[in-house]
This record gives C-alpha cells, structure tokens and sequence, in this order.
C-alpha cells in the first residue's frame, strides 16, 4: 500500500496566497536490506580538496543575477473585491514574471494577477508597462501569459526540467516581500512532487531548499547554466519550517505558454477561478503519477493512480474506484498525470470517452461522459 504524508504549503504569491496541500510519498520503507555502506576505514587518507570541480559554462551567482536583472520583472495585480456588506474593497498583490520573448511575452503564476482589474509589470531598469492577460487558469497549472507593449527585450533562455536531479544547484530570483529582484541559492531537493491545490487538483512540481516568500511567485529558478527550469510556485507554511519550496517544471509551463500565445486571444478582464471552473471538462478525481520504478515495487501498472473520486462526477458516474490506475485515456496512453491532464484538454464538455484502467490486477474499460467542472 502506498503510504501517503500530508504537508500543508502556501503559494508563495501576493496577498491572496491560497493553501495547499502536498501529497508526499514514504519512501524510506523502500530502501534495500543490503544497500550498501561503509565497507573499510580508508588506510592512508588524502587530503580533500578544497573546492568541488565547476562544471564547464556554468555561471556565478553574480553573473546569473545580471542575467535576471534583464530578464526578471515585478508584477503589480490591482484587484478590487467586496467586503460581506457589499462595498468595493481593493488591494494589491505582487509577483514576479520573466520574460519569454523579445517582443513582451511575459511567464508568471495566475495566482499573482487572478481578479486583477489592472496588471502593471516593472523592470529592473525602471521602466513600466500596462499589461494584458493574454491566457491563464488557476485550476489544472496556476499559469498565467502576459503581454505588454514593448520590443527588444532580452528573453530568458529556456532549459530542461526534465534534465533535473536531486542536487541540482538553482538559484531564484524575485521580489519577495517587495524587496525587488532578491536571489536566493540552493538545490534540487526532490522531483515529481505530487502537490494538491485549492480544489484537489494535483500539479507536479519540485522542491527546493532555495528561500523564497511572498512575492516570489511566478519568478524563475535558474540552473547553473543561466536556463530558466521552473517557476516558483509555493512554499511550506508550517510554524518553524523552512527550505521547502515548489516550482513549476519548465517543460510543463512552457508547453502551456506557447499554445497560449499560438491561440493569441488576450482576456482584458480575467476571469475567476469560479467561473473558469465551469468552461473545462471535468474527469473528477484526485490523481498521483505512478512510475515504471513504482510500479516494480508495489507489485501495480504505471500510470494514474486515482486517490480519490469526486461524487457526482464523470469518474463517480462510471463506477471509477478509489485504488484504480488509469493507463489511457480515449486510447491514448497515460503515464503522467501531465499526460491525463493534457488528454482531457484535448477533449470538449459532453465528449464521452472510453477510460482504461488496471484494477486488481485486471485490466478494465470504463466509459464516461465529460461534464463541466462544478463552480463550488
């Protein structure tokens, strides 16, 4: 049986940080009776070196902070809300982006500007724009593409996340606090971190030991090659925790970003979450990746695990269990959660799909039809 750990995280945003929850997997039963160790006290000890062999073309500290000083923006969301009386109260949240393209296309959380009435994005060098959204969602990603109106600028070079492993040196730049363009280092800590947002959706992201705070998000992590490989998306809000935060993988975040700006239909008035919900197709469960590697060691497939199914949704409606692994999805196989995610997308409101998944070591097809997300 899988053992699951509950961790509470907040969004490292601005002041409309949500909670969350992060689903981490027990791993340390999985260790190998016979995993190796100390055999024998080295006889004749050298002497250690002094400093660790940098790997050709990576970057320092300071030249990766010049980098970001024209990459890295500030983001300003004014939002105006209601008070429980009815009255109009506004606020301002703060986030940080970077820049994707020369010509202002611009990466960042969509909990930095969600229900913004005006977003305003500032460079290091002082210089300011009004921006519109130009796509975004709170639910599946917390993603958001801005665009502003300038040309020339310098865009940040894109890495791999899927390049990731734990010990990674990163570095993060953002305006924590409001205290702009701070950097902070650290490692890669832990990959495919299975985090549960506001509604139960699950994203992937990494962890990092790097400090990050409100205002950090939407802002890039950086490898030692100056390569943007993630967003920074939320932080542990235990009392007395610190040295875990989660980023966005890149590959993930840009693959989103580029069916955004190929789409090209800016949304000057964002809409909330509520409402978003209802125009996406809704499957209803609570997934977790399984790996080929999980799947070895607990006897299963790989593919989707469902932790949880929704009442009254599709998945309930088809007889989906708790325990079941999806393997594909309408006939397209289904490793990732990424993957289940991306083949709903593809999918409209009403379409009625065939689902396959192992149950007890059975293989089994469900059909079920997509309805739209509920706003509750």
């Amino acid at each position: 049986m899988i053992l699951l750990l509950l961790l509470c995280v907040v969004v490292a945003g601005g002041t409309g940080a949500f909670m969350a929850q992060m689903i981490l997997r027990d791993w340390e039963a999985m260790l190998p009776s016979d995993a190796p160790g100390i055999q024998t006290p080295i006889e004749t000890p050298e002497p250690l070196p002094t400093s660790t062999p940098t790997p050709e073309g990576t970057l320092s500290a300071t030249e990766i902070s010049e980098l970001g000083r024209q990459q890295v923006v500030s983001i300003r969301a004014e939002i105006t809300t209601t008070d429980s009386q009815g009255h109009p109260v506004s606020r301002v949240a703060s986030g940080t982006g970077f820049i994707i393209s020369d010509d202002g296309y611009i990466l960042t959380n969509y909990h930095v500007i969600d229900g913004a009435s005006r977003i305003t994005v500032s460079m290091e060098n002082g210089a300011s724009f009004e921006a519109v959204l130009l796509g975004g969602e709170a639910i599946t990603s917390d993603l958001a593409v801005l665009k502003i109106e300038a040309s020339g600028l310098t865009p940040a070079t894109i890495g791999r996340s899927a390049e990731l492993q734990i010990g990674t040196p990163i570095y993060v730049i953002g305006n924590p606090l409001e205290l702009n363009h701070s950097l902070t280092s650290g490692l890669v800590s832990a990959l495919d971190r299975d985090v549960s947002i506001d509604h139960g959706q699950v994203i992937s992201m990494f962890q990092i030991d790097a400090s990050v705070n409100p205002g950090n998000s939407g802002g890039p992590v950086y490898n030692q090659f100056g390569e943007i490989v993630g967003i920074v998306t939320a932080k542990s809000s235990l009392d007395g925790v610190e040295g875990i935060g989660f980023a966005l993988p890149i590959d993930d975040a840009m693959r989103y970003a580029q069916q955004i700006i190929a789409q090209g239909l800016p949304a000057p008035t964002p809409t909330p979450p509520a409402q978003q919900q209802g125009n996406q197709p809704w499957l209803g469960i609570s997934p977790i990746t399984i790996t080929p590697e999980d799947a070895a060691e607990f006897e299963m497939v790989s593919g989707v695990f469902v932790q949880n199914v929704y009442a009254n949704s599709p998945a309930s409606h088809a007889e989906m269990q708790e325990g079941d692994v999806i393997v594909a999805f309408g006939g397209i196989p289904i490793p990732t959660v990424e993957a289940l995610r991306d083949a709903i997308a593809g999918r409209s409101i009403g379409d009625t799909v065939t689902v396959t998944i192992w149950r007890n070591g059975e293989i089994m097809e469900l059909s079920m039809t997509l309805t739209v997300r509920p706003t509750d």
